[in-house]
């Protein structure tokens, strides 16, 4: 199967990452539950938006990144079972080398060319899409699609949808077991 997941929000730590640079910078207590909605712009006032989005936007982030557990594991053993495996992001333009970089350190065994930069991912094709980005995930209906459930993305509507929502890895592997399974069935 060709699966392509997201990289922050699904493989790291970043909005961790930023709200801790965030705190740390300017003296405030924010949390994970602070981020409600994927747009920074509509849970916080637009200065402090800014302002961490002025954090991602930096390269020194990338050194305190960290992989959430079982991602490395994962998508290995994803590509051992011979799974087409691409990363799709959004990024800064100034800071993706340093993210790549942050991928390869990693994530070694992703080949380089399977890595894309892209803001509209919902035009990739693919059979499975893993997002924590809920409005890709609903923008088009042609992949199966696996939700990393975080504060910014909840819906009571994932049936509706069609959505899998996991808590991390091992719920992904799960689904996506399962959804082998059911295509297989098919054909």
């Amino acid at each position: 199967m060709l699966i392509v997941t997201d990289v922050n929000g699904v493989l790291n730590n970043l909005m961790d990452v930023m709200l801790k640079e965030y705190n740390n910078k300017y003296n405030t207590n924010y949390s994970i539950n602070s981020v409600t909605t994927y747009n920074l712009e509509n849970c916080f006032e637009p200065d402090v938006a800014k302002c961490m989005k002025n954090i991602f936007c930096t390269s020194e982030i990338w050194n305190k990144v960290k992989s959430v557990n079982g991602a490395q594991d994962a998508l290995q053993k994803l590509i051992n079972e011979g799974h087409q495996v691409y990363l799709a992001t959004d990024n800064d333009p100034n800071t993706y080398g340093a993210k790549v970089k942050w991928i390869k350190r990693f994530f070694p065994f992703v080949d380089a060319s399977k890595i894309i930069c892209i803001k509209d991912k919902w035009i990739i094709r693919a059979d499975i899409m893993i997002e924590d980005n809920l409005q890709t995930l609903l923008a088009k209906p042609y992949y199966h699609r696996i939700l990393m459930d975080h504060p910014w993305n909840q819906s009571d509507r994932d049936i509706v949808y069609d959505v899998y929502r996991c808590k991390n890895w091992s719920d992904i592997l799960n689904v996506i077991n399962k959804i082998v399974e059911m295509e297989s069935d098919v054909k």
